[in-house]
């Protein structure tokens, strides 16, 4: 197809409702039939021509803007400016872009539009002055009132010839062109007529929108639900999964969503995915022994993923920034939830915060110490809820995401690890991952009010519970320290290394509680508790030196492992009636 570049144009579904602009289940593939200056390749009659082949592969075709641009010379079509009576553009005249539609329509193919609707240009040597075009009779023009007050950040209002009066821009601006105001009635009505034309006139099949991020996501399904396109599809620039699921659902009408939005946050997840797994291989190749046909097989993966990045679409799209929401689209929707998962398992395989903690497959030790960190996190919103005061507990995670049962963590130090557990805005706990304790340190990286006036204290994990029923503002601390090591076995039950429980105790006595208004030190933290890979049974556990001594000192052990839902219990137990104090 010479030199016409394959595009799967991949989209994105809200997962509550289907979206009334693209077949549920849909498997068809759209080619992106042109690319940045294709004048020559993209010419209305050079498509048709290879109407046959492309049937043969694709069921959609998305083309250029087709109405005449505002620019003498070429254009791709988003200087848009005639909407109903010129199609004269840079890829042909009206009669053979109808022919190609035509054609197209024999064999199978679905013509999809670009509908630039964001902005408009004006006409030569003018701000605001725009052609007056008739459609069934009736004639459509835009004056200042349709037009963003605010277009250009103020410079139309001050450089135009009359100054723009429409609503303020409901979303981006867009610098080049006037930013219309989808408020207005008069641009609604010429929008839908516009919509009507494409369709039923022209005989597309459906759009593309350009740049749906420079107005509210509500009118593209306002224009939808008029127009009944077969397929619909946003150009939503953005990286994040959750900003995109968050588009589609305000294009929702009575509960239905109207479009789907191009899948950008697949190309930062190909990104990633490449980037990491070159790591990985570089890591792998310094190792002995590493066979020649394992490292055949790597190359060959590292090419494959170098090649899909590289695909002329998704060059275009910038560097990933990373996620801020989790997405419920990219943990569950067919498809998606598999390359998302095989991304984050790559991506934290071996290594966490940048190489703040490099884990090996001798690294066991850290694992379980995160590991541990997360069980508590879980283990605290169970027992706040259980507790019955507080009908539903805001978790905040500060490093977290999680995905189709995976896990990841941003791990940092201290305060730059930490989950906050609220109800209606009130904080009622506290847990942080791996402070360090120094009065030096204290500012940046521990925990407010908890100093060590002599040597460093790393507790692994800190839980702090805030008591306003007793008084206003206190707090009790609890520490946990993850061991991945048994001393020895008795009466059937594992044993916590001494050296473990004996750092507990110096814990709790270095670390003191100061009122940064006073400087008083108090004693503030309760007890020390050991985390470690024991087995037992619970019956013999509780009956355990390292058991019983929490009652007494409020120092001791937990055995906690992987699905040894039994001696989890003790633990969930004993952090019930901490809560419940």
């Amino acid at each position: 197809m010479k030199r016409i570049f394959t595009l799967l144009t991949l989209v994105l579904c809200a997962l509550t409702a289907m979206a009334q602009g693209w077949p549920k289940a849909y498997q068809g593939v759209m080619l992106q039939g042109f690319y940045w200056d294709s004048f020559s390749d993209t010419q209305w009659t050079n498509l048709e021509s290879q109407a046959d082949e492309l049937a043969e592969f694709f069921q959609l075709i998305w083309i250029p803007q087709s109405g005449k641009s505002a620019n003498n010379g070429n254009s791709m079509g988003y200087d848009d400016l005639y909407w109903f009576t010129d199609y004269n553009s840079s890829f042909g005249n009206e009669e053979q872009l109808r022919s190609m539609i035509k054609t197209f329509k024999s064999k199978g193919l679905g013509t999809i539009a670009d509908v630039v609707i964001n902005h408009r240009s004006s006409m030569s040597g003018t701000w605001m002055s725009f052609p007056e075009e008739t459609y069934n009779g009736v004639t459509y023009t835009m004056g200042a009132a349709d037009i963003c007050s605010n277009d250009d950040k103020g410079k139309t209002a001050l450089n135009a010839e009359v100054k723009p009066t429409g609503a303020p821009d409901s979303g981006d601006d867009f610098d080049g062109a006037r930013d219309i105001d989808h408020s207005s009635a008069n641009v609604q009505a010429m929008v839908k007529a516009y919509l009507d034309f494409l369709l039923n006139d022209l005989g597309y099949t459906g759009f593309r929108y350009d740049m749906v991020k420079g107005y509210a996501s509500s009118y593209t399904g306002m224009y939808n639900d008029a127009a009944k396109p077969e397929f619909s599809v946003g150009e939503y620039w953005d990286g994040n999964s959750y900003n995109l699921k968050r588009w589609i659902d305000g294009t929702a009408v009575d509960g239905v969503c109207q479009s789907a939005a191009f899948d950008f946050a697949l190309k930062y997840a190909l990104r990633e995915v490449a980037d990491k797994y070159a790591t990985l291989k570089k890591s792998i190749e310094q190792l002995k022994n590493v066979s020649e046909k394992m490292q055949t097989d790597m190359n060959d993966t590292l090419a494959s993923l170098k090649s899909l990045q590289h695909n002329p679409f998704f060059r275009t799209v910038g560097r990933f920034k990373g996620f801020h929401q989790e997405s419920l689209v990219l943990q569950k929707a067919t498809g998606y939830s598999q390359v998302y998962r095989t991304w984050n398992l790559l991506r934290r395989a071996y290594s966490l915060n940048d190489g703040i903690y490099r884990l090996q497959t001798k690294d066991i030790a850290t694992l379980y110490e995160i590991w541990c960190f997360i069980e508590v996190s879980h283990i605290v919103k169970e027992q706040l809820i259980a507790d019955g005061r507080w009908k539903e507990v805001v978790v905040d995670h500060r490093n977290r995401m999680e995905m189709n049962g995976v896990f990841t963590w941003e791990l940092g130090k201290g305060e730059h690890s930490r989950i906050l557990f609220k109800q209606d805005g009130v904080e009622l706990a506290e847990l942080i991952y791996n402070p360090k304790h120094t009065e030096r340190e204290n500012d940046n990286l521990s925990i407010s009010n908890l100093v060590v006036p002599t040597v460093a204290q790393k507790p692994d994990i800190v839980l702090q519970l805030t008591k306003n029923d007793m008084e206003k503002g206190m707090k009790m601390t609890y520490l946990f320290d993850a061991k991945y090591r048994i001393d020895s076995r008795s009466n059937n039950v594992d044993l916590p290394p001494d050296d473990a429980i004996n750092q507990m105790h110096r814990y709790r006595d270095a670390i003191y509680y100061q009122d940064y208004d006073t400087h008083v030190l108090k004693k503030e933290v309760i007890g020390g508790y050991i985390l470690f890979p024991g087995d037992g049974e619970p019956t013999d556990v509780e009956v355990s030196k390292f058991y019983q001594s929490i009652d007494k000192v409020n120092i001791g052990a937990f055995p906690l492992r992987p699905k040894d839902e039994k001696n989890r219990q003790l633990l969930e137990e004993f952090i019930h009636e901490l809560i419940g104090k």
